[in-house]
This record gives structure tokens, sequence and C-alpha cells, in this order.
């Protein structure tokens, strides 16, 4: 669960409550349960007002506009693409130099360019687009070019692009919480991927169970349906403030 960009540890009790859940994580102790439960709602108390919960600028948002941004910008690129193929989708004229791209990570990196932002908060910047790298080279995998991009596109289901909503939620809130406590205890941990994948795991239980019904029934082929895409990261960490 490593990631290259790290950051000072606020000096916050949430984040040290935080710190210690994933620790208990990490060396496998106590009620895991407990643990995944006790490092999102200190995560979640933590981040405070600075996470973004949709809606006009993003301001003093540290975290949670970006990946906000860059999915409903996914959301949009896939309804475009079927449309009308990939380079239109991403503001690229076809047949131009722009498009004379031989493989699949030019045009994994293409993709990524298009949906990147540009914060004063370069770590939710880093963390949205690594999240968003994660997700399409699972979307992806098996395409050899752009006609098999444009066929993987134009064939997904609804149902489909509801799945890689909540891979690139789970994706964008471990690589952030990643960046937090890299110095901290993934610099030092044997198995950072195993760890990562039991809290995804987890975190997946826990959206779909409390988040499907209400990501099935955003209108995805509207703006104002894109738009509530914004305020899903502040909705699933609200989630165990709940209960």
């Amino acid at each position: 669960m490593g990631t290259s960009q790290s950051f000072k540890l606020k000096s916050n009790p949430n984040w040290t409550s935080a710190k210690k859940a994933l620790t208990r994580i990490v060396t496998h102790k106590g009620d895991m349960e407990n643990n995944y439960r006790h490092l999102m709602v200190n995560m979640r108390d933590a981040i405070g007002d600075s996470l973004y919960i949709g809606g006009g600028v993003h301001g003093k948002h540290s975290f949670g506009y970006a990946g906000g941004a860059a999915l409903k910008g996914f959301v949009g690129l896939v309804s475009s693409a079927r449309n009308g193929g990939i380079w239109p989708a991403l503001n690229i004229e076809p047949g131009t130099q722009e498009t004379h791209i031989r493989t699949m990570r030019e045009i994994l990196d293409a993709i990524l360019m298009y949906l990147s932002t540009d914060t004063k908060y370069p770590h939710d910047d880093a963390a949205a687009i690594n999240a968003m790298n994660i997700v399409l080279i699972e979307i992806m995998r098996g395409c050899e070019d752009e006609m098999d991009v444009n066929e993987r596109l134009q064939n997904a289901t609804e149902d489909n692009v509801r799945k890689w909503i909540i891979d690139y939620e789970i994706e964008y809130i471990l690589e952030y919480s990643a960046m937090v406590f890299q110095s901290h205890i993934f610099d030092k941990c044997d198995q950072p991927d195993a760890i990562r994948q039991q809290i995804a795991n987890w975190l997946r239980g826990e959206i779909e169970r409390d988040m499907t019904e209400q990501i099935r029934s955003i209108d995805l082929a509207t703006e104002e349906g894109r738009n509530e895409l914004e305020k899903l990261t502040a909705q699933i960490l609200d989630i165990w403030q709940q209960e």
C-alpha cells in the first residue's frame, strides 16, 4: 500500500487515533472489524471541514475535491466515448499527431492527463490520479490499442460503470491514507499490498451494503446526475459516523 509521496502527519488527536487503528490492522491485533471502523471514523474526524462535500469551489478542502472532479470527468468520458470514440471524448481531433499513440500506456496517460486536476492540495491531486490509474489499468486489462479501448467503453453496461465508481472511491481513499501514513507505518510494513487489499475488501463490503442503492439512483447520463458524484467521497466517509 505504498506511494512515492507522503506528508507530515498533522498534530491532531484523531490522526493519532487513526494511526493507532492502522497499526493494529498491520500487526493483526484485536478485532479487525473494529480496527477498520476506527480507522475510517478517525480519518473522517481528522479531515474535518477540509473534506469536500460537493458544490461550489474547492477552497480550503484538502481532500475530496480532486477525486470528485476526476470521477465526474471519467463518467462523462465514458458517455462521450460510447458515442464518438476515445479521441473526441478527450477533445483530440482524430487523425492528428496526438492520436499516433502506439501503446496502451500512452493511451492511459492521455486519459489521466485529461482527468487530472491542479489544486493547491497536491496530495489530493496525486491521490485522485493515482487511484484513477489503478482503476483504468483494471478496466482496460486485455486491451491492446485504441479499437480495443473503444470497444471496452462502448460495451460497458450501467452496472459496469457503477462498479467502476465504487472501485475508484475505494482506491482514492486508500491512496490518500497511504500518503498520510506512508512514513509512519507503510514504510515499516513487510506486506503493504496485502494490508491494502484487506482494507479494500472491507471497504467494498461496507460501500456496497450502504451505498449501492444510492449510486444506482444517480442518473449518470445527465450533468446533474454526474454532479452528484462529487459528493460520494464525503458520503462514504460519513457511513461510519452514523453508526
